[in-house]
């Protein structure tokens, strides 16, 4: 075989790595004050990964961030408040990577199944980033409506910004309702994705059945494909 055909899958492979890698976007801190209050937050994410909401105090969170507790005080009320802003700035963040990473001319060429592979990467990708976060959200939301809309709210910006890539596509579904269909998957995804979500806190159960990352993403786009009629080309993006 020659050799410019050997590289073809590398080359392939390395495309939809690029495609998938929504490399996460943090806004610039213009002046000393907001250097000091986004460090108090890293500092708060990483106690939250580390020892969840029960091991997080004000004491610890000074400790981590190299600064004076009456600092912390200086930019936050409390416990409370500070958790309460990092879940709103990672929110915010989420929308600024998916609004970069979903845009789209970046997908152009890629299938409906090549789509949703990229969202549930991207997801898993994002879960294991945040442990912490994502317990604290999901502990907060059982508690504080404010904290469960933000996060619909957060959701639904991503959902429509996959849907904007989605509906050039619908075309792929053989489903008699293509777009009853795709909201289907959509919704089914987003709930198994945030069950497995929930298997990246630390100490906490295995998501069953046990896999791999790459497992479940196959089985998960073989399960939306059957359903959605799609049976994906052979060395497609989605294979």
């Amino acid at each position: 075989m020659p050799e410019s055909q050997t590289r073809k899958p590398a080359a392939a492979e390395e495309s939809k790595r690029e495609i998938w890698d929504l490399r996460w976007i943090r806004e610039p801190q213009q002046d000393r004050s907001a250097r000091t209050r986004a460090q108090l937050l890293d500092a708060t994410q990483k106690i939250l990964d580390r020892e969840g909401i029960d091991g997080l105090t004000i004491t610890k969170v000074a400790r981590e961030a190299g600064c004076s507790v009456g600092s912390l005080y200086h930019h936050f009320q409390d416990k409370q408040t500070i958790i309460y802003a990092v879940l709103d700035r990672v929110a915010h963040e989420r929308v600024l990577t998916a609004e970069q990473g979903l845009e789209l001319s970046r997908w152009e060429g890629v299938t409906l199944l090549g789509v949703l592979e990229g969202f549930m990467r991207y997801s898993l990708k994002q879960s294991r980033r945040l442990p912490g976060v994502v317990e604290a959200q999901r502990v907060l939301a059982l508690q504080d409506p404010n904290i469960e809309a933000r996060m619909h709210a957060t959701h639904r910006k991503i959902h429509d910004l996959c849907m904007q890539l989605l509906r050039p596509r619908l075309h792929e579904i053989r489903h008699p309702d293509p777009g009853l269909a795709i909201r289907m998957v959509l919704s089914a995804l987003g709930a198994t994705l945030a069950q497995r979500a929930q298997s990246y806190v630390p100490d906490a159960r295995p998501a069953e059945p046990k896999q791999s990352d790459e497992s479940f993403i196959r089985e998960m786009l073989a399960m939306s494909g059957a359903y959605l009629g799609i049976v994906p080309a052979s060395g497609s993006d989605s294979a």
